[in-house]
């Protein structure tokens, strides 16, 4: 093997280890209407259902996060828009979540399969 060709590998398994721990706490909930919703002025939306985890997966030792997600502030309006609309309907939602944001799981992506 090339040196040139063992270095493609080292680079190619570093970028590999740093795209995976951005989806280390992946998750998918499904089936969930949202009991609880909280935004702030900087455009963070949080929001928790009925058994949601608790402590979830990104608080540190000692912390908690009461079971709150984090639909981050550089989410899309509609994004948020979608999960206050089915808070206040109390439709079901299938959320999915990737890495942390702060002590909270970071909501990539949220759904309503019934409109």
């Amino acid at each position: 093997m090339t040196q040139l060709s063992r270095n493609i590998i080292v680079i190619l398994c570093v970028i590999a280890i740093i795209g995976l721990s951005s989806v280390a706490y992946a998750t998918v909930y499904s089936n969930k209407t949202i009991s609880h919703l909280y935004a702030n002025n900087n455009g963070q939306v949080l929001i928790k259902w009925s058994g949601s985890p608790r402590p979830g997966p990104c608080a540190a030792a000692g912390q908690t996060n009461y079971g709150w997600v984090s639909i981050p502030v550089a989410a899309s309006d509609a994004q948020k828009a979608l999960a206050i609309a089915a808070y206040l309907k109390g439709k079901r939602v299938r959320v999915d979540t990737s890495g942390c944001d702060g002590r909270y799981e970071k909501v990539w992506s949220i759904y309503s399969p019934g409109g």
